[in-house]
């Protein structure tokens, strides 16, 4: 239990213990998301709307780990508000499912990068992480953007030193993401008995696969009330852009390694070349994605009384941008410019790509990715068995 002396009960060690005023918030959080599952699980007017609720019928008792669990697992479709007879201000019950989940999420987040960023010392260090490589490599390599002759990526920074910096960047988002995915399974898993040294079923390969394929289509995506009250498809089409748009920004640098390393075929690569296509279009996706997202997130805000815009929200699509601008911009240097802007430009786009990498961990997108994930890999291994 809980009461406003910010003491509660512990099952674990049987004993009262006292809470800070942040723990005693976030308790107060989940135990009024869980009050209002409680009430919707008992009505059931919005089953089918999205798979939070069917997860919750399957519970004859919803806890606040199941809280923390259904509110992931929401694709804030808004749906449930519009319909609900119980809704604040109007009825004492005061639902509100999409904000109350919102609040949830950004909670969660908190504690998953609490060792990174909860005192000013780790924000300090972060900060200096982001920074200072970014001010070393313009002191190390700014010399070679008037290297003489044709342009060539590697004599701006070398080929291997490309290749051990992006392999480190991407073990540290995979160290980080496994990390923050196991955090996460503890949380929800707390009143269930597994252990998450125990592996849930639902981490199982196939179940992976089958849910790998529903985030691939976009499923529960359609018909948003977003973002204004009427329903729309502009949250489904800013994430296919930005989606797809990674995905072929992704082939673009498979076939440069096939082409320059299998094929023995030395980059650059013309304007016309599947490599320089594909990573054109993906940039472009990413570019009119995150601008659009960015805009109708804005609009959102305004309008409806479910969501706060911070630069924990947004800052993944601003880097998202402008790691997609700057990817344009040394395309088009390249083939209309001098060596120098090229090069220059390169430098630039290399410094916010480190960013990207740095800071997006501690995103709200980057957490919402992995939490979101294995929500749904728990959702869709419930309904199979």
């Amino acid at each position: 239990w809980h009461d406003h002396s910010n003491t509660a009960w512990h099952q674990g060690r049987g004993e009262c213990f006292t809470m800070s005023n942040t723990e005693a918030a976030e308790q107060g959080l989940l135990d009024e998301a869980t009050r209002q599952f409680t009430i919707c699980n008992a009505c059931r007017y919005c089953e089918g709307y999205c798979p939070v609720w069917p997860a919750a019928h399957m519970r004859t008792l919803i806890t606040n780990p199941d809280s923390v669990y259904l509110s992931n697992l929401c694709y804030d479709h808004r749906d449930c508000y519009y319909a609900c007879p119980f809704v604040e201000p109007t009825h004492e019950f005061a639902l509100n499912i999409p904000k109350v989940t919102r609040q949830v999420r950004k909670e969660t987040y908190r504690n998953l990068t609490a060792d990174f960023t909860s005192t000013a010392a780790r924000k300090a260090s972060l900060l200096a992480l982001t920074i200072m490589p970014v001010i070393a490599i313009w002191l190390i390599f700014f010399h070679n953007v008037y290297s003489p002759g044709a342009f060539s990526f590697y004599n701006l920074v070398p080929k291997i030193t490309t290749i051990v910096a992006s392999t480190l960047l991407s073990v540290y988002l995979i160290v980080l993401m496994a990390l923050f995915v196991k955090r996460y399974v503890g949380i929800i898993e707390q009143d269930s008995g597994k252990a998450i040294s125990g592996t849930p079923g639902y981490l199982g390969i196939k179940n992976i696969f089958g849910t790998i394929k529903d985030v691939i289509i976009h499923r529960w995506f359609s018909d948003i009330h977003y973002p204004s009250d009427g329903e729309s498809n502009l949250r489904k089409l800013n994430h296919a852009l930005i989606f797809f748009g990674f995905g072929l920004d992704f082939l673009s640098t498979t076939l440069g390694f096939l082409y320059e390393d299998i094929m023995k075929i030395p980059s650059p690569y013309g304007l016309f070349s599947p490599v320089v296509m594909a990573g054109l279009a993906g940039g472009l996706m990413i570019a009119i994605g995150a601008v659009s997202s960015l805009s109708v997130r804005s609009y959102s805000s305004g309008k409806q009384d479910f969501m706060e815009i911070s630069g924990f929200d947004t800052l993944f699509a601003i880097m998202l941008l402008l790691v997609a601008v700057t990817g344009i911009s040394v395309l088009m240097t390249r083939l209309y410019s001098t060596t120098v802007i090229s090069y220059t430009s390169l430098l630039v786009h290399y410094s916010i790509i480190y960013i990207l990498f740095v800071t997006t961990p501690f995103t709200s997108n980057f957490l919402h990715i992995a939490a979101r994930f294995t929500s749904l890999l728990k959702f869709n291994y419930e309904n199979k068995e």
